[in-house]
Formats: C-alpha cells, sequence, structure tokens
C-alpha cells in the first residue's frame, strides 16, 4: 500500500500545509509546525513542516509501511485569506 504526503509551501506569506494521501492534517505559518502546536501530537515529535513529512513518514514505517512504499514531495501553492 503507498502513501504520500506532500508539503505545500507558500514563502510569500510564510503559509504551509501537509497532506497524508489528499488530507490536511496541518496548515499554519512556518513558525507553527511544531509538536502541539494546532494539538498536533500524532505522529511524536517535530520541527517544521518538513519535520512533520518526515515524522508521519517515520510512523507510518512504524505501522510496517515499507519505507519505499511512502513518498514525501514538495509543491507551492498561493495561500488566499
Amino acid at each position: 500500500m503507498f502513501k504520500e504526503i506532500i508539503v505545500f509551501n507558500d514563502k510569500s506569506c510564510d503559509m504551509a500545509y501537509v497532506t497524508d494521501d489528499g488530507e490536511c492534517i496541518m496548515e499554519g505559518n512556518l513558525w507553527d509546525f511544531h509538536t502541539g502546536c494546532h494539538g498536533i501530537d500524532t505522529y511524536g515529535n517535530f520541527n517544521g513542516c518538513l519535520g512533520l513529512a518526515l515524522a508521519v513518514q517515520n510512523y507510518y514505517i512504524k505501522k510496517g509501511y515499507n519505507a519505499n512504499d511512502i513518498t514525501i514531495s514538495h509543491e507551492t501553492y498561493k495561500y488566499i485569506k
């Protein structure tokens, strides 16, 4: 079973969000991305949006997923208030 984790960034306003198989698991300012912010503590300790993506990847590996079946990619987006 494959898992897709995508980190979306809008560097013009320091916003980002991270998806897990298309579902947004966290959105916020870049400085929001740390353990416990917005109630996110499911995946263990992390710092930064890439850190969250890596923590999600490690979470799935611990659940028995093959690391080669988990992709992390980066995309840009335009944040709209």
